[in-house]
């Protein structure tokens, strides 16, 4: 029994079935995607921070890895600025 080595090789190594390594995008293209919506959705978290400020009080809050290896808030303080 004859082993095909092109049919193998087009089936497996060029073929649909062989998992991507690399991702598609370059470090720096996921970096500015990365930054651009990072941008967006602290676009809601600043209009807060304004209200509060314009409200006398002032929000301080942090984000870290939990335990469960998602992000989560680790620091939420609201004081009354005098």
């Amino acid at each position: 029994m004859s082993i095909d080595r092109e049919r193998l090789r087009s089936e497996f190594v060029g073929g649909d079935n062989v998992a991507q390594l690399v991702p598609g995008k370059t470090d720096a293209e996921l970096a500015a995607d990365f930054k651009k919506r990072m941008v967006e959705a602290y676009g809601p978290v600043l209009a807060l921070l304004d209200e509060a400020h314009a409200a006398g009080m002032s929000i301080n809050a942090g984000a870290g890895m939990g335990p469960m290896g998602k992000f989560v808030i680790s620091l939420m303080q609201v004081t009354k600025l005098y």
